[in-house]
C-alpha cells in the first residue's frame, strides 16, 4: 500500500516566493536557481546566497526556459513578457555576472512573439523549442543550421539519446487535446514518430527509457532503441509537469497537485510514495544524492520555501516540516 507524506527531509529558500523553473548543480555544494527573472547562486549546505541577478525590470516578465553551458561558464535563459520588443535567448557570464551577448529566436512560423518553451545543449549546438518548431543554432558560427516543424500542438520539450533528438508537443484546448513525440537521427536528419495524439508537456531520457509526462495519459516509457512502448505508469492525476527518473524510482509532479509522487518502474499501478508540497511543483532535478523539487508560488502570499529537498530513506521520525528559512 502506498504511504502518504506531509513532509520533506529537508528545506531550502532561495527568495521568499516565485516561480523556481530551473535549477541546476554548479558543483558539490553551489545550487543555480532561476526564479520568476532573476537568476541566483546559493550553498546549500549554508543556505546562503552568493549572487542575484535581476534579469528585466518588466513585472511580468519570466524566464521561461534555461539551459547551463558548461564548456563556456555561461546560463542561457529565455526571459518572455508581451511587453518586450523581441523574443530572445541572453548568454549570462557567470565570471563577469552580466549579460554578454543576445540571440533573436526566429523559427518558420513567423509569430512575431512566441515564448521558447524548452532548451538543449549538444556540443557546440543549440536547440530551442518555439511554438511549433525545433531551431538549430550554430553557437561557434552564430547562425541557425537547421530547423524542423512539429504540426501536432506546440512543442514542449527537448531531450537527447546518444545522437537523435526527441521531441515533445502538446495543446489541449476543451475536450481536445492533439500532441506527438518525434525521434530525430541527427547525423542523417531523418525522424521516427514515437506516438501521436497524445499532449506531451516534459520528456526525460535515462539510460534505455524514454519517459513522458502528458495532460491526459499520465506517464509513458519507451524502450529508446526500439522505440517500442513498454510500461504505463496509471497516474490519476491530469497535467504533468515534471518527471525525474532517480535510481530505480520515477518521481511525478502535477501542475494541478500540489504532490509529488514515487513510483517504482516494477509497480506501475500503485505510486509507492505521495510526498505533500505547500505549492504546486513545477520543477524535478537532482542535487548529490537527493531529489530538488522547485515550486510555483506566484499569486501566494503563504509562506514556505520555493525548493524542497528530499532525501531517499530517511525515516518520517527524521523528516521536517516545511518552513521558510
Amino acid at each position: 500500500m502506498a504511504s502518504v507524506s506531509k513532509s520533506w527531509v529537508q528545506s531550502q529558500s532561495v527568495s521568499d516566493g516565485g516561480y523556481a523553473s530551473f535549477l541546476h548543480q554548479l558543483d558539490a555544494r553551489t545550487l543555480l536557481c532561476c526564479d520568476d527573472n532573476r537568476i541566483q547562486t546559493m550553498d546549500m549546505v549554508t543556505g546562503e546566497l552568493f549572487r542575484s541577478i535581476t534579469i528585466s525590470d518588466i513585472k511580468d516578465a519570466r524566464i521561461r526556459s534555461a539551459v547551463f553551458d558548461s564548456h563556456a561558464n555561461e546560463l542561457l535563459t529565455h526571459t518572455w513578457s508581451r511587453q518586450l520588443p523581441k523574443d530572445t535567448i541572453q548568454f549570462w557570464n557567470f565570471g563577469m555576472n552580466t549579460c554578454t551577448r543576445t540571440l533573436d529566436c526566429v523559427s518558420k512560423s513567423g509569430l512575431e512573439h512566441a515564448p521558447v518553451e524548452d532548451m538543449a545543449l549538444k556540443g557546440r549546438n543549440l536547440f530551442y523549442a518555439r511554438h511549433q518548431s525545433v531551431v538549430t543554432w550554430d553557437l561557434q558560427r552564430n547562425q541557425v543550421i537547421n530547423e524542423f516543424e512539429q504540426k501536432e500542438g506546440i512543442v514542449r520539450s527537448l531531450a537527447f539519446a546518444d545522437n537523435k533528438l526527441i521531441s515533445g508537443s502538446g495543446l489541449v484546448e476543451g475536450a481536445l487535446s492533439t500532441g506527438s513525440i518525434y525521434c530525430r537521427d541527427l547525423a542523417t536528419q531523418t525522424g521516427t514518430v514515437v506516438c501521436k495524439d497524445m499532449a506531451v508537456n516534459t520528456l526525460v531520457v535515462d539510460g534505455s527509457s524514454l519517459v513522458a509526462g502528458t495532460t491526459q495519459h499520465g506517464v509513458r516509457i519507451w524502450d529508446i532503441r526500439s522505440l517500442q512502448s513498454s510500461i504505463t505508469l496509471a497516474v490519476a492525476t491530469p497535467d504533468i509537469g515534471a518527471v525525474l527518473v532517480h535510481r530505480d524510482k520515477i518521481f511525478v509532479a502535477s501542475y494541478s497537485r500540489q504532490e509529488v509522487q514515487i513510483w517504482d518502474q516494477r509497480n506501475p499501478y500503485i505510486a509507492e510514495q505521495t510526498l505533500s508540497t505547500l505549492h504546486a511543483p513545477v520543477t524535478l532535478t537532482r542535487f548529490q544524492f537527493d531529489v530538488l523539487v522547485g515550486l510555483d508560488k506566484n499569486g501566494s502570499e503563504a509562506k514556505g520555501p520555493s525548493i524542497l529537498r528530499y532525501t531517499e530513506g530517511t525515516s518520517a521520525r527524521q523528516k521536517k516540516e516545511c518552513v521558510l528559512m
